[in-house]
């Protein structure tokens, strides 16, 4: 129950507890060298996770809060990124760090940007154990661990990797216990394709945003296999760690040593290489793990399936929808009896994929004449038929099984929550993209492609802002700005809200209104008064998801 985007945290986790989970686990082959050749298998993008300093306590009622102060008391932020700031300073030996101007990237207006900061977070990462003690030792009532899933290794032998959302996957861990200096852990998700490709020490996969193995096209000609790079999120459910890729098998790690047992079945109800949401929602009203696949058929059709999943890892629910488009769903939200999607209308050009020109993100594009639809769905019944759950949910047609209501031209990779407003309607926040991007590498003058990050143009990156929707089953709808000022993703709530109303989102932004810029900032809005708290952390720090702990 205890997941959240991007990162995991397990409270009292016990490694001893998993032995025998490890045992029985080890007696299980990886599947190694089987491949399903000519299928077309991918769902969406993947967001680039980058560095987050935190500090915080453990309240009694179960939810992290930053020291000092709380995320509840005004200024709060603004503290936490003043204090981030100073430690920043202090760990560089530079005491005036926080008023420096580094080098800006090209189009930002921020003036504390630090361009070669940036750079360096697309440096692979080693694997490794230490005790961290250097840092402030940990509350005594602090204990668990906190589990995180990021894009990590950036080339492959001597061939770089040329998009973030394509880089291999790591998994790191910090293990609180008893207030003593946390431990830390790290170690590659292990994938069949990591392993063929570190033993070959050169690429052998495609991959979805612009890396591509290495020779001339004809050599990729009608090469559809994607590379599965595990590097989005983390799922910890029935005492076993998951890492997640929406576009390829769920794989199960060691919870202790990080070493990966091999692809996840879920007691045997899914297939090798079946897509699984790196977006799963804790339900609150089952107390269920809910997700989704959204699988390619072809340009033309996708297979949309949701899935609720039990403690003990039993899909209890299930329910399969046949699209005669392309849908490209990277999240999705869960009400009380509904599952929601935005479906922008994504085109996909397969012709230069196919003939091994470009990768397949490559060759998508927007239609800016058509409406984004919200499609409501209702939520599956059981299909438990005897021992172990193993009763197939019913596969309809989305003709037949889908509310789509129709709404403005735009483009949402993250939602933030949706709920049932008791009338009949459904509102929803999401952070709106006025356009659709997913930064292809440019070509260096030597005629070979560059690095995304080496090239980023920040006024041409669309415009990201957080929105309210609100629309009913009459297919009317409305929408109002929660923040139109400041570009920003990545939104959260308090998950013992998931599914129903919440006042209070937090979203990385930028750090200055206007123009644009990477997330250096972390706002805190009220949708009930209006109300907007902002903390601005130093120009070397760059933010990702903001996380909760339950007890």
């Amino acid at each position: 129950r205890n997941t959240s985007l991007v990162t995991c945290w397990t409270p009292r986790f016990s490694c001893e507890s998993t032995a025998q989970t490890r045992l029985e686990a080890e007696k299980r082959p990886l599947c190694r060298g089987f491949r399903r050749m000519g299928r077309l298998r991918w769902s969406g993008c993947l967001l680039l996770v980058v560095s987050l300093c935190f500090h915080g306590r453990l309240h009694k009622q179960g939810v992290w809060a930053f020291r000092p102060g709380g995320l509840g008391r005004t200024g709060s932020l603004e503290r936490l990124a003043a204090q981030g700031m100073r430690r920043n300073a202090q760990a560089t030996g530079r005491e005036e760090e926080t008023a420096r101007m580094e080098t800006p990237l090209k189009g930002t207006t921020q003036t504390t940007f630090d361009a070669k900061a940036f750079e360096r977070q697309f440096t692979s990462a080693r694997e490794m154990a230490a005790v961290l003690t250097d840092e402030e030792p940990p509350p005594a009532d602090l204990e668990g661990t906190f589990f995180k899933n990021f894009p990590a290794l950036f080339e492959v032998g001597n061939e770089p990797c040329l998009h973030p959302f394509d880089a291999d996957g790591m998994v790191a861990a910090v293990y609180f216990q008893n207030g003593t200096a946390p431990r830390f852990r790290s170690r590659y998700v292990k994938t069949v394709e990591f392993e063929q490709e570190q033993n070959r020490t050169q690429r052998l996969f495609n991959n979805v945003f612009g890396t591509l193995r290495a020779g001339p096209w004809w050599c990729r000609l009608f090469d559809t296999e994607l590379k599965n790079v595990a590097n989005t999120n983390v799922m910890f459910l029935n005492g076993k760690l998951f890492s997640l890729w929406e576009a390829g098998s769920a794989y199960e790690l060691d919870p202790c040593s990080l070493d990966t047992f091999g692809w996840a079945s879920f007691k045997r109800r899914l297939e090798f290489e079946a897509p699984m949401s790196a977006h799963p929602k804790y339900d609150r009203f089952t107390g269920r793990l809910v997700t989704f696949s959204a699988e390619q058929k072809s340009a033309f059709k996708t297979s949309l399936r949701m899935l609720e999943v039990a403690d003990d890892e039993a899909i209890v629910a299930e329910e399969t929808i046949e699209a005669g488009r392309l849908v490209f769903a990277h999240d999705f939200a869960v009400t009380e009896n509904n599952y929601v999607f935005l479906v922008s209308p994504i085109k996909l050009d397969p012709l230069p994929f196919l003939l091994g020109q470009k990768a397949i993100g490559q060759c998508l594009s927007m239609d800016k004449s058509t409406p984004t639809e919200a499609w409501v769905i209702k939520r599956a019944p059981p299909t438990m038929d005897g021992p172990g759950g193993r009763g197939r949910g019913e596969t309809r047609k989305a003709d037949e099984a889908v509310l789509k209501i129709p709404l403005d031209n735009f483009f949402a990779f993250h939602i933030a929550n949706a709920f049932e407003d008791g009338k009949g309607g459904i509102v929803m926040d999401i952070v709106r993209m006025d356009s659709f991007d997913v930064m292809e590498p440019a070509v260096g003058g030597s005629g070979e492609p560059r690095p995304v990050w080496e090239d980023v143009d920040w006024q041409k990156a669309p415009r990201s802002t957080l929105w309210r929707y609100t629309f009913s089953g009459n297919k009317s709808w409305k929408k109002e700005p929660l923040e139109a000022e400041r570009n920003g993703d990545l939104p959260t709530i308090n998950p013992q809200f998931s599914g129903s109303e919440h006042r209070y989102i937090y979203h990385v932004v930028q750090r200055d209104e206007g123009g644009n810029g990477p997330g250096q900032a972390l706002q805190k809005t009220d949708t009930f008064s209006g109300q907007k708290q902002v903390g601005r952390f130093s120009g070397k720090i760059f933010l990702t998801f903001l996380f909760w702990l339950t007890g």
